[in-house]
């Protein structure tokens, strides 16, 4: 599994594991996977959409147009004005208003 993660490899349908998954982030057309173990990303020619489809729906969480991310690994939500959620790698996600309240539901924040 870790030498079909490496740059420059192709990954072959199917051999990404939802649970190793940190965040996904929207570029256009694409949708480059960033994984837990920080060393590795992964760039999928798909529309984040698409992406989200094929994922455990009760695993991730779209929080922003371009963000989305592993609900496993939201540390906490903060912010007064704009909420961000920083995860367990200590990135932080910037939330979108509109998606505040659905994430405080469904993560259990």
């Amino acid at each position: 599994m870790m030498q079909a993660m490496q740059k420059n490899r192709k990954i072959k349908p199917g051999t990404l594991i939802p649970e190793n998954i940190l965040r996904i982030e929207a570029q256009s057309n694409y949708c480059k996977i960033y994984f837990i173990d920080r060393c590795n990303t992964v760039v999928v020619a798909k529309v984040l959409h698409l992406v989200q489809q094929k994922l455990p729906a009760d695993m991730f969480v779209r929080v922003h147009k371009s963000h989305l991310i592993n609900k496993q690994h939201i540390r906490h939500v903060s912010g007064t004005h704009q909420k961000i959620a920083e995860l367990s790698n200590g990135e932080c996600i910037v939330i979108s208003r509109r998606k505040v309240a659905m994430l405080c539901k469904t993560a259990n924040l």
